[in-house]
This record gives structure tokens, sequence and C-alpha cells, in this order.
């Protein structure tokens, strides 16, 4: 199926196909995928280059999504919110991870440890710090709140922001000057 994401390939996710909570979608979950969800495998993928670990969050998403779907269906940035509900299913994954015998080292280089690393420590603290500021960003022009998230919370890399919504490095350089500079000063959660 065609994808506008070349630089993944849409086999991988063939294998949702089999999973039963895919029926919430009434049929559609490829145009959906396309349009958000795929948008997070790439995200995930961007902060781990652990792949089993990847589509195993990728399904926790399909899961969580069978029974909110009805809120982020209409809503305006769809892709931000999925966003929201990634970093929502990354802090789930701590006791899974733990679950798992994952050591430190085997993620430690990974953008999905470190985030589970500052949750572990001190959630309420991380809830209290971070949470807030979703509602600015939602405010925000789709774009602008895409690269907001990407870059100055999880600490993507200026090229693969790029790559992940489809715009140039030069260009990403031009929006981050729309960004607040309160929320560039933002340090990437670590």
């Amino acid at each position: 199926m065609e994808t506008k994401y070349p630089f993944i390939q849409w086999q991988e996710l063939d294998f949702a196909e089999q999973i039963p909570e895919v029926s919430a979608f009434n049929g559609d979950y490829k145009q959906f995928l396309d349009g958000s969800a795929l948008q997070l495998v790439v995200l995930l993928r961007s902060l781990s280059a652990d792949e089993e670990l990847v589509d195993r969050v990728f399904l926790q998403t399909l899961v969580i999504l069978k029974s909110e779907w009805p809120k982020f269906r209409n809503h305006k940035n769809v892709k931000l919110r999925m966003y929201y509900v990634g970093l929502r299913i990354m802090r789930r994954t701590q006791s899974h991870l733990r679950s798992q015998s994952y050591k430190a080292s085997q993620l430690q280089d990974a953008g999905l440890y470190r985030l589970n690393r500052a949750i572990l420590n001190d959630e309420a603290l991380w809830l209290q710090s971070w949470e807030p500021l979703f509602t600015e960003i939602r405010a925000m022009p789709r774009r602008i709140a895409e690269i907001t998230v990407l870059s100055f919370f999880l600490g993507v890399s200026k090229d693969d922001t790029a790559r992940i919504i489809g715009v140039t490095p030069l260009q990403i350089t031009e929006y981050y000057r729309s960004i607040p500079a309160r929320i560039r000063a933002i340090k990437p959660i670590s």
C-alpha cells in the first residue's frame, strides 16, 4: 500500500491486521495509521533501535485507542494528540519493561529508556512539570506543535525531526523561530 512516509515499509505493519483491537477502527485502520499512528511508529523508531520494543508499544497504542478513539477521531490535531497518547503509553511501558527484565544497558542510548528513567525517578514531578505545557502546545499550529514535541520534549535531532514531519532541515530552523523562547530553552527529557 502507498504511504506518504516512504522511509517506512508498509509491510512492517502488516502484523496489525491480525490484532483483534484493529476492529475498533471499523475497517479503515490503514487510513488512520497513514494519517497519525504511523507517524507515532516513526517517532518511536527514532527513539529506539529495538524494533521488537517499538512493535510492542505500537500494539499497546491500538489497545488504548480502542477505548479512546472517539475522543481523537474528530480532533483538529490528531497527530499531536497521538504524540500525547504516545507519551502516556510510554509511561505505562515502565512496568512492562521491568517485567521483561530489560537491563538499563540495553536501552541506555534510546530515548524510550531516557523517558522511562525520568518517570521511574519521580513520575509525579514529571507530570507536574510537563503536563500543563500540552495545553499550550495543542493551541499551536500543527507543524509547530509537532516540532516542539519532537525536538524540545523528546530530543529528536533536527534532521530526524525534518524527516518525520516531511520538511527540510532548513525549514525546521525557520520553524524554530516561531516557538516561544521559554519552550526552546527546555532540555529534552533525560
